[in-house]
């Protein structure tokens, strides 16, 4: 989502149309029409149709896999391909001037281009998952609900900076200035789930959810999570996860890294 919004507003400043080639990964197995209405003015197909190869766009934004197999024939295709920008690499002024008016290409999974404007309004949920997410956050939350998300899994960063401890010291202290605090918890593991509902039962929503990337309701259970976090009043943090970071942006709300 951080590399789409990205591309997006570089395709606004450089004047070009976006093709997005949304490419399945071990990190997110499913496509992008099972979790989002289809854009209205950005082109996007999946990385098995072959159109963004034998057809030239002025501005094709692709996931980060597989392309080490195409590298070839999009450099003949291409004049202008930039891959596997990270987090707010793309920032030269003059680059960006060079790429105007070119055919360009660029691999990305992260948040490349650095710009404050980034729109996530582009990102509805299908209806269904929206309807889950009016319901869910209608009967859980009021104005004061803050989110809480915890990052475990395969993130050693926020394991280690992030801990578990953290988290229930501040909301220890948090409870202990207002008695009637209550939050929502996303988090990707289930102990931890288990944890914190049995330690705070009467003050913490979470949402029945399967967790894994490898199904598509896996990654449904992952975009109300996201979307129900960004509807909070603010958000408490793992170090070094971009989910909170997105929610927070989608949400225009703060975010505080527990660590």
């Amino acid at each position: 989502m951080r590399a789409i919004a990205s591309a997006k507003v570089l395709a606004d400043d450089i004047g070009s149309k976006l093709r997005v080639v949304w490419a399945k990964d071990p990190g997110l197995q499913t496509k992008f029409g099972e979790l989002f209405e289809d854009f209205q003015d950005i082109t996007l197909s999946d990385l098995t149709d072959s159109s963004f190869l034998v057809t030239k766009f002025q501005f094709a934004l692709v996931g980060r896999t597989r392309i080490s197999l195409l590298r070839k024939l999009i450099r003949r295709r291409y004049e202008f391909v930039l891959e596997s920008l990270d987090t707010d690499t793309l920032r030269n002024p003059n680059q960006i001037n060079q790429m105007k008016g070119k055919q360009v290409v660029i691999t990305s999974f992260a948040k490349f281009y650095l710009s404050e404007s980034l729109n996530f309004s582009m990102f509805k949920p299908l209806p269904d998952i929206s309807k889950r997410i009016k319901d869910f956050a209608g009967e859980n939350f009021n104005e004061h609900t803050v989110g809480v998300h915890i990052r475990m899994g395969d993130n050693p960063k926020s394991k280690h900076h992030s801990p578990t401890s953290k988290f229930v010291s501040l909301l220890d202290e948090r409870i202990k200035e207002d008695d009637s605090f209550n939050f929502f918890l996303s988090t990707d593991c289930r102990e931890t789930e288990k944890l914190f509902y049995e330690k705070y039962r009467g003050r913490i929503s979470v949402t029945q959810k399967e967790l894994s990337r490898h199904t598509t309701s896996g990654m449904q259970s992952a975009v109300i999570d996201l979307f129900l976090l960004s509807k909070t009043k603010k958000i408490l943090g793992s170090y070094y996860s971009t989910f909170s970071t997105t929610a927070a942006e989608i949400g225009t709300i703060q975010k505080i890294t527990v660590r």
